[in-house]
Order: C-alpha cells, then structure tokens, then sequence
C-alpha cells in the first residue's frame, strides 16, 4: 500500500507585541515542522522535529511557541517554548490526550485549549504551563 503525505502550506503567525517574530510551517527532510522566523536577525530556528512530523503551530503575545504533538492517529496534546528555544512544557497540565480543536492565549499568559476525545469535546483552561481547568464539555466534535 502507498503512502502518500500532503503538504499544507500557510502564512506564518506574528507575535502580537513583537511582530519581528514570527513561527510558519515548512518542509524538514520531507515532512511538516514548526520553525521561528526573526526578522530583527533575519534567523530562522526549527523547533519541532518529531518523525510524523507536526502539522499545527502557533505564537502567542509573549512570544512562547506552540505546536500539538501529535501521533499518527493525530491524538495528542499542545506544549510550548520560549521563542528563543529551551525546554519544551506541556501547555497545560491535567489535560488528556485528544485530538487538536482549539488554542487561545491571552497576553497575559492564560491558555485556552480545546481537545476533542473519544465521545465529545473539552476546553480547558489555565496559566500557560500549569494545571487545565475544564470550563466547559460539548456531546460530540465540535469544530
């Protein structure tokens, strides 16, 4: 059986208070990985590099990257970084494994994540880093 991969090009993701940073998705060795662009340097860094690759990526107003580790059935979670690289966290804690449908970060570092699971969807809520609160659960997938 063939496999066959499909790239899905994008526009990259402006930091909101730094706008000279900037995160995109691009091809690494024939698959998709999350990269940083800083125009004030003209560097770009590869963050991820996972062996399905990671499809979603995202920047939020303090200049933390995301992605959503994902496996091959496409369940997984968000973590996060320093624009500048270190150690990568889980977005929240507490939160289970799912599938991606949703983030949101404030400025001030809060995250909204949504996760769909086997029977419905969660979203979750917390400081970038520390545990989910669940505020609301949906019957279902909701988009």
């Amino acid at each position: 059986m063939s496999r066959f991969q499909v790239y899905r090009a994008a526009l990259p993701e402006v930091c909101a208070a730094q706008p000279h940073r900037m995160v995109f998705t691009a091809d690494a060795d024939g698959r998709c990985e999350v990269f940083t662009w800083d125009a004030g340097t003209r560097r770009a860094r590869r963050v991820t590099d996972r062996p399905g690759g990671t499809l979603h990526g995202a920047i939020d107003a303090d200049a933390h990257v995301w992605w959503f580790a994902e496996d091959a059935r496409g369940v997984g979670h968000w973590r996060f970084q320093p624009f500048t690289g270190g150690s990568d966290l889980p977005g929240l804690t507490g939160v289970p494994d799912g599938t991606a449908r949703g983030l949101a970060v404030t400025g001030g570092a809060t995250a909204a994540i949504g996760i769909g699971l086997d029977d419905s969807t969660t979203v979750r809520v917390g400081a970038r880093g520390g545990p989910g609160r669940e505020v609301t659960r949906v019957d279902g997938a909701a988009p």
